[in-house]
């Protein structure tokens, strides 16, 4: 759930604070290599909501996150072998409007940035883990369809919802790709 604090008549502010945490464990090396995942995500942010009518919805969000993940690998006898980390900072904007076209059709868009800086990619030879930098603009398109007791919801994204990213654990925003995201919900 997300918390609106009224600011005046038409507009609000919306905290974000969230705490992520994952630990996935090493496998037998007998297996294959399968690297273990210790990672953790800290993500602060605040979201500025203006209505100027009961149709049209405009809001501008801003959030920073502060990330690390630790991989390993099983070695012999089954010892745990440090391999390498990765620390980021990531710092995000987000403008975005809503607006009802019909009284069953709702259509919304937003345009974000992201910035990210850390450090701690595989290591190189002589042990050193080079520095990263990453910056994004990317487009959301959607549109909600409302149909008696049911809402159909429907987006385009130039990014996939994240801290979390294939079976990689806790990542930093570096994978770029389009996705579609649909829900469908009853009321009753």
């Amino acid at each position: 759930g997300r918390l609106f604090l009224k600011l005046g008549e038409r507009t609000s502010l919306v905290p974000l604070v969230v705490y992520h945490a994952a630990d996935r464990p090493v496998q037998p090396q007998s297996l294959g290599y399968f690297p273990a995942i210790d990672g953790r995500l800290f993500r602060l942010g605040c979201g500025f909501n203006f209505f100027p009518d009961t149709d049209h919805f405009f809001y501008a969000a801003g959030e920073w996150d502060n990330g690390s993940t630790e991989y390993r690998s099983s070695g012999f006898l089954g010892a745990i072998l440090p391999a390498w980390t990765n620390d980021w900072n990531t710092y995000s904007l987000l403008v975005g409007w809503e607006s009802r076209f019909l009284p069953w059709m709702t259509m919304r868009s937003s345009v974000g940035y992201d910035l990210s800086r850390g450090s701690g990619h595989p290591p190189v030879p002589g042990g050193e883990e080079p520095d990263f930098d990453y910056d994004d603009l990317h487009f959301t398109l959607g549109a909600g369809f409302h149909l008696g007791h049911f809402d159909l919801d429907a987006a385009l994204s130039e990014r996939e919802p994240f801290p979390f990213y294939g079976d990689w654990g806790l990542t930093y925003r570096s994978y770029r790709t389009t996705y579609l995201s649909v829900a469908l919900r009853w009321m009753y």
